[in-house]
This record gives C-alpha cells, structure tokens and sequence, in this order.
C-alpha cells in the first residue's frame, strides 16, 4: 500500500526554478529548471529531543550541550538538530538523542549531559563508521518536517501543512490496514536544516534523504 499526498495538498504545489531570474531575461525564452536536492550530506544525523515543537523555536537556537557535541561529531561527518516527536519521556539529567547513520540503523541515546559527553560522543562515532549497533533498528520509517517559522516564515506555513497531510495520510492507511506499512512510520517534526532553497523540507530516515 503506497503513501500518498492528499489532492488539496498537491493542488497547492508549483514547479520552481533553482535560479533567480535576472530583470533582464525574457521569460518565454528560459526553460524551467527541475529543484535538485541542495542539502548537505551526512554521515550520520543525530536528533536531540526537544521539550517544544520546532513552531516555539527562536530563529536560531543553540544550547551548550548541542554546541559541545557538535564539535565532536563534525569531525566525522556528523549532525545535529532539534526534533519533535511529542513531548519527551523526562529522565531529569538531560535530553535523549536519536541518531541515523548512512549505513543503516537508528541508535537511541535515553540521555545526554556534560557528564558523559565523551562516551555519547564515541558511541555516535561507532554507529556512524561502522554501521548498526544493535539488530532491528532500522525497521521504522521516520519522516521529518521542518516547521521552524521563526526561521523561514515558508517553513512555518508550508510545513505545517505538509505535516497535516503526512499525519492525515498515515491515520488512513492504519485505520485500512493496522498491520501495514502505515505501522511502522513515525512522523516528527524538525528545526531549521538548511540546503533547501524551497520549502517544504522532509528528511526521509533511515534513508538520509
């Protein structure tokens, strides 16, 4: 069974061109350009929880511990970004992570803080170059979509419909078939992630794309 996009939505999409059109240039003489993906490549993307949805977010949001394992996980090809998924299971010491890797496999982090920075960071590392660490992990299907207005006003309006469809699309296909496809997808949602020049973004997981 196959996941579609609800008609309403595709009759609000359009073609875009990469490329901004000088004032100079005579419209009926320029073909349309198709819209390449333009993020950036990673090795691994690794989510921290967040305690609000991407729509609460300041334009540009940091904390000292995605700043610190940044620093780590950049070296070798890592990422990191904020992502929604209701509310989180509180432990009380810091946030849970969760974290794709190129080469299959979803790694979950129950907490990450100052205090094992180092070990979390070596973990990811492994993950990341030498593949899955456990057996079943990549079973789920994770859609992400950003929904971080403050940032891209697009993404803000954009995305939210498109998590709507998304959400819409899935409570179908469960209620059709409860064993299908539809039960092994979770639907997030994500902060700014850059590289797409268009809204609206969705990252597909395990898939990197």
């Amino acid at each position: 069974m196959s996941l579609s996009l609800p008609r309403a939505l595709l009759r609000t999409t359009r073609t875009f061109t990469t490329t901004c059109r000088s004032s100079s240039e005579d419209p009926t003489t320029k073909k349309e350009k198709p819209l390449y993906g333009t993020a950036p490549s990673h090795r691994s993307y690794i989510f921290i929880h967040a305690s609000e949805p991407p729509f609460s977010f300041p334009a540009r949001l940091s904390t000292p511990l995605q700043r610190a394992l940044q620093l780590k996980v950049m070296k070798w090809g890592g990422t990191i970004n904020f992502s929604w998924l209701g509310p989180p299971k509180s432990t009380g010491g810091g946030p849970a992570l969760t974290a794709f890797s190129a080469l299959g496999g979803r790694l979950e982090v129950p907490e990450l803080n100052m205090d094992n920075m180092e070990e979390v960071a070596e973990v990811l590392e492994r993950h990341a170059t030498e593949g899955p660490l456990g057996s079943g992990t990549s079973d789920e299907i994770h859609l992400y979509v950003c929904t971080h207005g403050a940032r891209d006003c697009r993404c803000g309006e954009m995305g939210g419909a498109v998590l709507r469809a998304l959400q819409e699309e899935v409570a179908r296909l469960a209620k059709a078939d409860p064993l299908g496809i539809a039960s092994r997808i979770k639907i997030g949602e994500v902060g700014h992630v850059g590289g797409h020049q268009f809204s609206g973004y969705i990252a597909s997981i395990p898939y990197l794309r």
